[in-house]
């Protein structure tokens, strides 16, 4: 069953939203971060960077390790190791080079489908960068180190979702891939037919 709980949030516009244990994030384009720790009955609002009122600050949101982590387009991130209580920014993905297309946790990793950045002059294939980020590492002030995957078999952008050992991604056009690992990937045969904005 659902329930609305659109009177406790607030008016917003939502891009992403994550969650382990019994607490949830739900992360604005005006980056305000909504955190719950009881399971979505009560939430508290922060806004954690400023909003110029026209460039999505937050895009994706995932939770697990411990701990959440939230990116934007750019590929810039920010992590919480106190269930969202608290912020801080890290690293960048992919060193400004690319664009997020999805952020997810599986696998006890967590992984970013990314494409090339038309806001640099380089020119790089599409591809997936991975870390295995933990509550602990980042209390010790570690800042989360990403690595780049292999060369995925389309040319993307990439949906991805994770299940049962297997991740595996899909691109608007419907063309598949499988990874166990997230780091090498292979194509799956039979494209779907359609369109796709996620997995």
């Amino acid at each position: 069953t659902w329930q609305d709980i659109s009177g406790t949030v607030g008016i917003d516009v939502f891009r992403g939203v994550a969650a382990y244990d019994t607490s949830v994030i739900v992360v604005s384009e005006t980056g305000v971060i909504y955190t719950s720790n009881n399971d979505g009955t009560s939430w508290t609002s922060a806004q954690i960077v400023p909003y110029d009122g026209s460039t999505p600050v937050f895009t994706q949101a995932a939770g697990g390790n411990g701990m959440f982590l939230v990116t934007n387009q750019a590929g810039e991130t920010w992590e919480s190791a106190d269930d969202g209580a608290t912020w801080r920014q890290s690293t960048n993905i992919g060193a400004n080079k690319y664009t997020v297309s999805d952020l997810i946790y599986g696998g006890g990793k967590f992984v970013a489908a990314v494409q090339d950045s038309p806001a640099d002059d380089s020119t790089v294939p599409n591809k997936f960068f991975v870390t295995t980020a933990t509550r602990a590492s980042i209390q010790d002030s570690a800042l989360t180190r990403w690595q780049e995957s292999a060369t995925p078999p389309h040319a993307g952008p990439y949906y991805v979702a994770y299940s049962q050992g297997v991740y595996v991604a899909i691109t608007q056009t419907g063309e598949m891939a499988y990874s166990q690992d997230a780091m090498v990937w292979l194509e799956l045969d039979n494209p779907l037919g359609g369109t796709f904005q996620g997995i």
